[in-house]
């Protein structure tokens, strides 16, 4: 299966378990999330600098008592976009592109997911 048929299936099975507002958080997570990893990469530091950022505020209970990624399948597809963010950002620095190509690689992926998903 490739990456984009199970993300696909992810995305999907979210997006219909889920509020508008819950795929508009995933949403906002995935594209402020692949920034901070791209970067990381980017600027060669080691990965555990972004996942000690990013765990927090993805897992930690909120307000309400739930975590809003609590389930294994969307924890999954957020931790292997962050990865491919990452080792892109390590890729675009070795080629000579500027750090703003990790803020364009986000918005990219996001719009290509939805385009793949006609959301």
């Amino acid at each position: 299966m490739t990456i984009y048929r199970w993300a696909s299936a992810c995305l999907l099975s979210m997006t219909c378990a889920a509020t508008a507002a819950e795929f508009k958080t995933i949403e906002a997570d995935l594209l402020a999330s692949n920034r901070l990893f791209c970067m990381t990469g980017y600027d060669h530091k080691p990965i555990g600098v972004a996942w000690e950022s990013v765990k927090y505020s993805r897992y930690q209970p909120q307000s309400d008592g739930d975590r809003i990624f609590s389930d294994t399948v969307s924890r999954r597809f957020l931790e292997e976009e962050n990865k491919t963010a990452f080792y892109n950002g390590a890729k675009y620095r070795v080629l000579g592109k500027p750090a703003s190509a990790c803020y364009d690689y986000s918005a990219a992926r996001i719009q290509r997911m939805a385009g793949y998903l006609k959301v």
